[in-house]
């Protein structure tokens, strides 16, 4: 055997509870190598020391006190959660003081709004808004103006849901697009603002 192997089996020889084979090859480097066996001197010295070492007898009443108190801790538990609601009531609980909660709250929304003054009208907005509505009434007729090309005016078509209220221009380009031509609409007394309703 080598040392490496002796250390591993070392304390089991010690102890006695090595196979006899193994035992035996153990004892057999030992005697051979000087640096395992002064290691096992050593050990063998450390041993006894420790056999002789008086053990502590163990203090039963003060082990079953310890043992009572956790009992009784354990049981005192068992107890306060008997007594405790469900689990499935704590949920209901909880459920319908989040339902509360949400309608206290949608209620002060409700109020806050039905209470709130009306917003004064800013002028600057109004008119950004109807600078807007030109431009896309602008970009929507060029679109629809486009004789080249066909996905052009088709995206004027669909520019057109984004005007609230075209103008007469957009109307009639959009007619024309669609292939509906003036003529024909002469002849149904025509307003463009109800055929662009039954278009959209």
């Amino acid at each position: 055997m080598r040392c490496e192997e002796i250390h591993a089996h070392l304390a089991d020889h010690l102890a006695g509870t090595l196979a006899p084979d193994v035992s035996g090859a153990v004892a057999e480097h030992l005697r051979t190598c000087r640096g395992c066996g002064a290691e096992a001197d050593g050990l063998t010295e450390t041993w006894q020391m420790l056999g002789a070492v008086p053990a502590d007898r163990p203090d039963s009443g003060a082990m079953r006190a310890r043992f009572d108190a956790a009992l009784d801790g354990y049981q005192h538990g068992l107890r306060v959660e008997r007594a405790s609601p469900g689990r499935f009531v704590r949920i209901r609980i909880y459920g319908l003081q989040f339902a509360a909660a949400a309608a206290v709250l949608a209620l002060g929304v409700g109020i806050g709004r039905q209470t709130a003054p009306p917003s004064a009208a800013d002028p600057q907005l109004a008119m950004l808004r109807e600078e807007l509505r030109d431009m896309r009434q602008m970009v929507t007729l060029s679109l629809l103006q486009q004789q080249q090309s066909a996905s052009a005016r088709l995206k004027g078509v669909s520019f057109t849901t984004q005007i609230e209220q075209p103008g007469s221009e957009v109307t009639l380009a959009l007619l024309d697009t669609l292939g509906i031509r003036k003529l024909q609409l002469e002849r149904l007394d025509f307003d463009p603002y109800i055929a662009f309703a039954r278009i959209t």
